[in-house]
């Protein structure tokens, strides 16, 4: 077993060309990797007005999905999009950091986690993250659903989940 993965991933769909992706599909099945791209960040409104859908089901439509991919972040999707999600296999790579620097409402972990989507935990790249520090990662993770679970009604997760998605949750997606 390899700890070194080969993963096809363009940027994310409101930055690349339909094509891209279609494309980006076919490599990575005929070589038998994984796909990986960055959906839910606010970018739906603009797919929206360019697909007439939003972007779980445009990826959904091109074949970007299922077992052999996962997202990046997902914060803003319905709960709907979510059980989408878990209908096709498509994981979830969970990145709490950059929901601090940009402002973004904060992502569902308990929702993800009930309706049986793999979510994994991540750090993001260095645009928006400001240590690449997976520990520190896990304890933002746990803190952001703390706060956002007195809003939702939820019950505050167990800490023990937050290192289960750092590292069974990720090597999964992997």
């Amino acid at each position: 077993f390899s700890m070194r993965q080969l993963v096809v991933a363009p940027c994310q769909p409101v930055n690349c060309y339909r094509e891209t992706f279609v494309e980006s599909v076919a490599l990575a099945r005929d070589r038998g990797v994984r796909m990986h791209t960055h959906v839910g960040e606010g970018e739906s409104p603009v797919i929206e007005a360019r697909h007439g859908m939003r972007t779980v089901d445009y990826c959904a439509e091109i074949g970007f999905c299922g077992p052999d991919a996962f997202y990046a972040h997902c914060w803003e999707l319905t709960h709907d999009e979510l059980r989408k999600m878990a209908a096709s296999g498509t994981g979830v790579a969970h990145c709490p950091e950059p929901v601090y620097l940009v402002g973004a409402e904060i992502t569902d972990i308990p929702a993800m986690s009930a309706f049986g989507l793999n979510v994994g935990l991540g750090c993001d790249g260095a645009a928006s993250n400001d240590n690449s520090n997976l520990m520190h990662c896990i304890h933002s993770a746990y803190m952001l659903q703390c706060l956002a679970a007195s809003t939702r009604g939820h019950p505050v997760p167990p800490p023990a989940d937050f290192l289960g998605y750092a590292t069974t949750g990720g090597a999964a997606l992997l």
